[in-house]
């Protein structure tokens, strides 16, 4: 019997959601420790040089863990803070301005087909939600905290997992998972397409949605045990392989 993810049930709490970003950060990669994070005059420098206050929670993740480019920037890329007032001024004096103007990019998809932000509208909330989408920014995390805890998710696959495989899925396949596979507690994100995370502790599925009839998925394993338990239902007929890692 697979052991629960520690995804499985996710705090409404932000000081909880830190704690467990912590407790699943131990299960995947090193332990946090207390040089992983900014300090408050690094952080409180990179809002003087924007001109903006940063959300409470925003600052609290790169207090916590925002030094850690092993666990967010590995594919993708966390902003840190002294790079924040650069990457929005370079979007600035682009063509594009009017679509950067009114939000904060702090994460982005490493070709840059993605990026997340904060309204600037929104900067005040404890813990506001994350945008997507410049131009037309539509509401890809309800809170800055829960994005956090689905970019670790997503981000697992970049980690070099134990095992791992990447391919496009039939619906035989994603009825398996579903049936098999218990969702974890993180709502549907935006990662290419529509982001659905699926697993045990020892196992995450992220299935991406980009169209009815394109269904990407990603398995990352750390133990042998549970990926073979993914792999007895594969076949040639509901799988496409595109990518994998067996080490």
């Amino acid at each position: 019997m697979y052991s629960p993810s520690l995804l499985q049930n996710i705090p409404t709490q932000r000081r909880a959601r830190w704690q467990l970003l912590k407790e699943i950060v131990a299960d995947w990669y090193p332990p946090l420790s207390d040089a992983d994070g900014f300090d408050h005059a690094t952080i409180a420098q990179a809002e003087q040089k924007l001109g903006l206050c940063l959300p409470l929670a925003l600052k609290e993740w790169y207090g916590l863990a925002g030094r850690r480019a092993d666990v967010w920037s590995r594919q993708d890329e966390l902003i840190v803070p002294g790079e924040l007032v650069h990457y929005r001024n370079s979007l600035l004096n682009t063509q594009e301005r009017q679509s950067y103007q009114d939000a904060l990019i702090f994460y982005v998809e490493n070709q840059a087909c993605q990026l997340w932000a904060i309204k600037l509208e929104a900067l005040a909330m404890d813990d506001p939600p994350v945008v997507i989408n410049p131009g037309k920014w539509i509401v890809n995390s309800q809170t800055t905290s829960e994005f956090v805890l689905q970019v670790f998710a997503s981000g697992i696959k970049w980690s070099n997992p134990l095992q791992w495989i990447h391919g496009v899925a039939e619906p035989a396949l994603l009825a398996c998972v579903e049936e098999n596979f218990p969702k974890l507690g993180l709502a549907e994100w935006w990662y290419w397409g529509r982001g659905t995370f699926y697993g045990f502790r020892d196992i995450v599925i992220e299935v991406v949605r980009e169209s009815t009839r394109d269904v990407r998925i990603f398995v990352s394993a750390r133990a042998e045990a549970a990926f073979e338990g993914f792999m007895q239902f594969i076949s040639t007929d509901n799988f496409y392989c595109e990518a994998s890692w067996d080490d």
